[in-house]
């Protein structure tokens, strides 16, 4: 926690808040679980919108294959959905 407020002194309490956040979901040796699992019985589930790019990902949507790939992805998930 101190490593990531520490290197976003502007922003701490966000940077406190994505720290707490991992760490909460972050299995422990002693539980076997995170304390995230412990509480509720089951895994956290991460929105796409909240994951933080890398810069390996930023490169490849800009590659037109990958945007190809991914509006299937898209697609199919649609599909999916719509079938439930």
């Amino acid at each position: 926690i101190r490593k990531l407020v520490d290197e976003n002194q502007r922003m701490w309490l966000k940077s406190l808040y994505n720290a707490l956040w991992e760490d909460r979901i972050t299995p422990k040796r002693s539980l076997g679980m995170s304390p995230f699992q412990v509480l509720y019985s089951t895994d956290a589930e991460i929105p796409i919108s909240a994951e933080l790019p890398t810069q390996c990902l930023a490169r490849a949507i800009k590659d037109e294959t990958f945007k190809n790939s991914l509006e299937k992805r898209i697609m199919y998930l649609t599909e999916l959905e719509e079938k439930r």
